[in-house]
């Protein structure tokens, strides 16, 4: 995390990735191990490694289009950080997101786990926040990020939000 990367961004991303890395797979281990739960079939495989490569997309997509995309919620104002419109974010404005919601949606499919939807669900809603958040931050302290606003309302999906 750099300078200027917003307090509760560091709390936000600490919980998430904790919740990614450990308690998902976690829950997915005893939930297959000790059957806490009816397991997904083998057949929703698929569409988790479908719904993975797409969030690796929505991902990938936005870094390639903006020098300023970055883990964490802050104003690079060492590199003169500017509003960027051009390829995703001519869409929505937080595509690296729907990046995020993708790969965490994919989780349980993956693992086989009813459970595992449980920390799934707590790591869209932290997103969720996150997208607010950032956005009420660029809107304050990044000029030019109110014009763009107006001009793409959606923040994370069109016609959505």
């Amino acid at each position: 995390m750099q300078e200027g990367t917003k307090q509760l961004d560091k709390y936000i991303i600490l919980i998430y990735f904790l919740l990614a890395l450990f308690v998902t797979p976690f829950v997915a281990g005893l939930d297959r191990r000790i059957h806490l739960a009816d397991t997904l079939r083998f057949a929703y495989l698929y569409p988790g490694i479908i719904l993975y490569l797409l969030s690796v997309a929505f991902s990938v997509w936005p870094m390639i289009h903006n020098p300023f995309f970055e883990t964490t919620v802050r104003i690079q104002q060492d590199k003169s950080h500017q509003v960027i419109r051009t390829g995703p974010y001519r869409i929505v404005r937080h595509p690296g997101y729907l990046g995020m919601i993708l790969s965490s949606l994919s989780m349980p499919l993956v693992l086989g786990s009813v459970l595992a939807l449980i920390p799934m669900f707590i790591m869209v809603v932290l997103i969720i926040l996150r997208t607010y958040y950032e956005d009420i931050t660029l809107q304050r302290e990044l000029d030019g990020y109110t014009d763009y606003c107006q001009d793409i309302r959606y923040r994370l999906v069109p016609y959505v939000w």
